[in-house]
C-alpha cells in the first residue's frame, strides 16, 4: 500500500467516521422514538379492545342472567323437565328463540351433567355431553371462554359465557355468547397502524407483537383438543421503516459526498508529500556498500530536509562500519576454513592413530606378529592416506570434489569400523549384501561415515560403549546407513541444534562435524534425522540415493 493511499484512506476515515457516528446516532434516537410511539399505541389500543371485550362480556352476563330469570318462572319449562313430552319439543326450540330474541349468537341450556337438552344455534346439538366447555369457563380468570361450534353450514367461534339456574331443585347451566371471530378482531384495530390477530394454540405472533387477552379455545368441529387462544396486537412497521430508510438514504449520500471530497483533498495532499520523499527514495537508491559517498545534498529546511541529513550521517557511519565488516568476515572466514580443514584432517588422522598404537602394541607383547598385524592394517594405512590426500587436493580447489560416481557403502562403513576397531568400542556392523551403490564421491561417503563415527565414539568414551553401523535398502531407491550408540543421549534443548555450524557442547569440540554432515548429505540428495534419549543412546540415520 502506498504512501498516498494511506493518507487517503486516513482522510476517508477522519471525514467519514464523525458522519457516520452522527447518522448512527440519529437513527437509533429515531428508532427508539418511534418504538417508544408504537408501544404507546400499542397500550392504547389495547386498552380499548380489553374494554370493547369487557363491555361484550357484561353485555353476555347480563342477558344470560335475564335469560335465567325468565326461565326460572318459565311454567312450561317446568313441565319439560318434568316428563311432559310435548313441552319437551317445544324445550328443543327454546333455545333458538331466546338466543334470538336476546341478541345473541350462541346459547345452549345444559344439565348438571353437562348433556346439552336445547341449542339455539345448532338444533342437532341436543343430547350432546360437552363437560369440557364449562370446566373452561370455569377455570378462566374471567370466566369467559371461545369456542368453535359446528352450525348446520359452516362453523361459529363465539366468546361465551356461562350462567346457572335451578328449577324444581334442580340445577342448570346456561352457555351464551357472541361471535369473536377473526374477521371481528381485526375490526377492534380501528383502522389505527396497530394490527389486531386472533391467535389459536401454538400459532407463533408476528414479530413485535404484544399480548392482549388469553382464553381457553374449545374446538367442537373435530380440529383437535382444549387449547389456548390469544389476541395480540402487532405495531405497523411501515411508517418506521420508511422513516428510517429516509434518514440512512440521506447518511449515505453525505458520506459519498464527503468520500469524494476526502479523495481528492487526500491526492492532493498525497502529492505534495510523496514527490519530495520519491526524490529522496530515487537518491537513496544509488547507496550501496561500494559507493558510500555522500549522495543526498538538499536546502530543505523541512521534515523531508531533516530526513536526507540524517540519511547522510548514516551514510558516513555505515562506510566506516562496511570497512571494519569486511575486515571481520574476512579473518572469521579464515578462522572458519581454518577450523573445518583441522576437523577433517584430524578425522583422517584417527584411523592412522589407532593403526599406530595397534603396532606398537603388537611389537611390545608379540614381535613376531608384527609383519601379519602390518600387512592386516595396511589397507587401513593407504586408505586413509588416499583419502588424505585427496582431501588436500579438494581444499586446494576451495571446493570438495564431488564427482558423481557410484560408491559402495558397505565398503565404507566396513574400512571404517575396522579403522576404530582398536579404539576399545565395540563396533557392530550389519550390512545389507543387497543394498545398491550409492552415487556419490567416495571421499564425501567417507567423510560422513567419518564425522558419524567419530561423534559416537566421543558420546560412548568412558561408558563401555557400543556402536552399531547398519545399512539396508529402502523404497524409492534409495539406501540408509543409520549409526546407533548406547552413549549419555542428547537433551531435548539441544537436539534440534545439533546440526548447527559450530554449535558443540564439547570442551574441546569445533561444532563442524555433524553440520558437515548434513551440508554433505544435502549435496547428495538424501536427508538426515537423528534421535536420541537421555541415558539411552542416540541413533542417526542417513538416507541417500542410489545409483
Amino acid at each position: 500500500m502506498t504512501f498516498r493511499t494511506r493518507v487517503s484512506l486516513a482522510l476517508a476515515a477522519v471525514a467519514l467516521a464523525p458522519l457516520l457516528l452522527l447518522g448512527l446516532g440519529i437513527r437509533r434516537e429515531m428508532s427508539s422514538r418511534l418504538a417508544d410511539q408504537a408501544t404507546a399505541r400499542v397500550q392504547v389500543l389495547t386498552n380499548a379492545i380489553e374494554a370493547d371485550l369487557a363491555t361484550d362480556r357484561a353485555a353476555i352476563r347480563v342477558r344470560l342472567r335475564a335469560i335465567a330469570g325468565e326461565l326460572a318462572g318459565n311454567t312450561r319449562f317446568r313441565l319439560a323437565i318434568g316428563g311432559d313430552e310435548a313441552e319437551r319439543r317445544w324445550l328443543l326450540d327454546w333455545a333458538g328463540i331466546a338466543m334470538r330474541l336476546a341478541s345473541l349468537d350462541m346459547l345452549e341450556l345444559l344439565d348438571s351433567t353437562g348433556r346439552i337438552i336445547s341449542s339455539g344455534h345448532f338444533r342437532n346439538d341436543f343430547d350432546r355431553v360437552e363437560p369440557d366447555l364449562l370446566e373452561a369457563i370455569r377455570r378462566s380468570p374471567n370466566r369467559v371462554a371461545l369456542v368453535r361450534l359446528p352450525l348446520a353450514e359452516g362453523a361459529l367461534s363465539a366468546m361465551v359465557l356461562a350462567d346457572s339456574v335451578a328449577v324444581s331443585g334442580r340445577s342448570f347451566t346456561l352457555v351464551g355468547g357472541r361471535v369473536l371471530d377473526s374477521a371481528r378482531v381485526v375490526g377492534l384495530s380501528r383502522g389505527s397502524e396497530v394490527a389486531v390477530q386472533l391467535l389459536i394454540g401454538d400459532t407463533k405472533p408476528s414479530l413485535g407483537a404484544l399480548p392482549v387477552v388469553a382464553m381457553p379455545f374449545i374446538d367442537r368441529t373435530g380440529g383437535g383438543g382444549n387449547r389456548l387462544a390469544r389476541i395480540v396486537a402487532v405495531p405497523d412497521p411501515d411508517f418506521a421503516r420508511g422513516l428510517v430508510a429516509g434518514v440512512d438514504r440521506w447518511v449515505a449520500i453525505a458520506m459519498a459526498a464527503s468520500a469524494l471530497l476526502a479523495g481528492v483533498g487526500a491526492w492532493w495532499l498525497g502529492r505534495m508529500v510523496a514527490l519530495p520523499v520519491a526524490d529522496l527514495a530515487r537518491q537513496t537508491e544509488g547507496i550501496d556498500l561500494d559507493r558510500l559517498h555522500p549522495v543526498l545534498p538538499t536546502d530543505r529546511t523541512d521534515e523531508i530536509g531533516a530526513l536526507a541529513r540524517v540519511l547522510e550521517r548514516l551514510t558516513a557511519r555505515i562506510r566506516v562500519s562496511a570497512n571494519r565488516l569486511r575486515e571481520s568476515e574476512r579473518r572469521a572466514t579464515i578462522g572458519d576454513l581454518a577450523r573445518q580443514v583441522n576437523h577433517d584432517i584430524k578425522n583422517g588422522l584417527a584411523p592412522i592413530r589407532h593403526v599406530l598404537r595397534h603396532l606398537s602394541q603388537t611389537a611390545d607383547q608379540d614381535p613376531g606378529q608384527l609383519g601379519a598385524v602390518f600387512n592386516d592394517r595396511r589397507s587401513t594405512l593407504d586408505s586413509s592416506v588416499d583419502y588424505l590426500d585427496r582431501l588436500a587436493r579438494n581444499y586446494a580447489r576451495l571446493s570438495p570434489s564431488l564427482a558423481a560416481t557410484s560408491s559402495s557403502l558397505n565398503q565404507v562403513v566396513a574400512e571404517q569400523a575396522k579403522a576404530v576397531a582398536p579404539s576399545g568400542t565395540a563396533i557392530e556392523t550389519e550390512l545389507d549384501a543387497g543394498a545398491p551403490q550409492v552415487r556419490a564421491d567416495p571421499v564425501v561417503l567417507r567423510r560422513i561415515v567419518d564425522n558419524l563415527v567419530s561423534n559416537a565414539i566421543d558420546t560412548v568414551t568412558g561408558r563401555s560403549g557400543r556402536i552399531r553401523l547398519t545399512t539396508r535398502a529402502i523404497p524409492g531407491s534409495r539406501v540408509a546407513l543409520v549409526v546407533a550408540d548406547n552413549g549419555a543421549g542428547i537433551a531435548p534443548e539441544h537436539l534440534e541444534r545439533v546440526f548447527e555450524d559450530f554449535y558443540t557442547t564439547k570442551p574441546d569440540g569445533t561444532g563442524l562435524g555433524l553440520s558437515v554432515v548434513r551440508r554433505l548429505v544435502a549435496d547428495l540428495g538424501g536427508s538426515i534425522r537423528v534421535e536420541s534419549e537421555l541415558g539411552k543412546g542416540t541413533v542417526f540415520t542417513v538416507e541417500l540415493p542410489s545409483g
